[in-house]
């Protein structure tokens, strides 16, 4: 998604109505297998006196990210939105949030895969899984099943004292 200076100065309106479905390619990723459906809609306003397009989208699809544990394929729905501001004069120093674009063309696209990036996460366990994987001499368990398992352990330091007798 792409504005072009001359575009957006020679525009007989200043608000830009966005509504787009959009095509991105994911290129290897650790924690992302896939991208679909991905729809941007939104705002965004031109202001011609300071050369800011300021652009308010939400940015929604589906991401296809491995199960935590079994590696298997799941879908997980996203929303994120992206409210940013581009300036193509420099900006002061304390305008901080103002992105300062040098050439002649605002590309949205880094800013919005970089927002869907974000919102991929961390981890993400099959609510379908009944049994954990296990191995020879391992095994994946639930967080309960540690803290059980954990709470039943005794102490290497106090083990001593099972064994005096106290009449």
């Amino acid at each position: 998604m792409k504005f072009l200076r001359f575009e957006l100065e020679q525009s007989a309106s200043t608000n830009i109505e966005i509504d787009e479905d959009l095509e991105i390619e994911l290129e290897e990723h650790p924690r992302c297998n896939d991208l679909k459906d991905i729809h941007a809609g939104g705002y965004a306003y031109y202001d011609r006196h300071d050369g800011r397009l300021t652009v308010d989208i939400d940015i929604s699809g589906e991401m296809i990210v491995p199960c935590a544990i079994t590696l298997k394929p799941l879908s997980h729905l996203f929303n994120v939105r992206l409210n940013e501001v581009f300036s193509f004069y420099e900006p002061d120093e304390e305008d901080e949030e103002t992105i300062y674009v040098q050439d002649e063309e605002i590309d949205l696209d880094p800013y919005i895969f970089g927002a869907i990036l974000a919102e991929i996460p961390l981890k993400l366990i099959d609510p379908e899984l009944t049994e954990y994987p296990k191995g020879d001499g391992w095994l994946v368990m639930s967080e309960e099943d540690y803290l059980e398992e954990k709470s039943r352990e005794i102490d290497p330091r106090l083990a001593k004292l099972k064994d005096i007798e106290i009449d």
